[in-house]
């Protein structure tokens, strides 16, 4: 195939190349430096390749492992706020330290004024939406 670079492709045209000079030596003695630095070329060429995948193996170690180190510090920090928790108290305003929400009281007036006001936004929707009086004055 030429014009192709795939790995398999560029060893296999490298190997026929020397297969090919090596077979024909007598009439290429010319070639003989050129075909020991393709060879050598050759070489490393599979090297490189073999080094390649050891890394992509390698790195997917390397990702599964941090995977877990990353669910292990989850896990960890779950605990400590827990601990935390339990130590300060559900209510401390000191957990927000620690990135854990404080219960806090609800007061009542709150609610109260928030339904209020929640209500008087409503009535004046509807009076805002309702038609036109369109009956005729007597």
């Amino acid at each position: 195939m030429p014009g192709s670079n795939s790995y398999a492709s560029i060893v296999a045209d490298g190997q026929r190349l020397l297969a090919a000079i090596t077979k024909n030596a007598g009439q290429l003695a010319t070639a003989e430096p050129l075909r020991g630095q393709l060879e050598q070329a050759l070489n490393q060429f599979k090297d490189l390749g073999v080094d390649r995948d050891n890394l992509t193996a390698q790195k997917q170690v390397l990702s599964r492992r941090l995977a877990e180190v990353a669910q292990q510090i989850s896990d960890l920090s779950i605990d400590i706020k827990a601990q935390v928790k339990a130590t300060l108290g559900s209510r401390s305003e000191q957990l927000i330290e620690f990135q854990v929400q404080p219960r806090r009281k609800v007061l009542r007036t709150d609610r109260k004024s928030r339904s209020v006001s929640a209500a008087k936004r409503k009535a004046a929707t509807r009076v805002a939406q309702a038609p036109p009086d369109t009956t005729p004055a007597a």
